[in-house]
């Protein structure tokens, strides 16, 4: 749900890759004008990775 409330103002998508890391239940809130701080967010408290590519997709694993 939060990937989903994030992707809502981005013109490239947020992708999640892995299974295990689009069950985890997060809670908190977020700025949608900032999805890239929020991806830095998700990524420090679950341990998770991302990569934007060029083209502008984002993607966690």
């Amino acid at each position: 749900m939060v990937v989903h409330e994030l992707n809502r103002p981005r013109s490239a998508s947020i992708y999640i890759v892995d299974r295990k890391l689009g069950e985890h239940i997060v809670t908190g809130v977020f700025k949608t004008n900032d999805s890239d701080g929020a991806i830095r967010i998700i990524d420090q408290t679950l341990g998770a990775q991302s990569v934007t590519l060029r083209a502008g997709p984002t993607f966690l694993y």
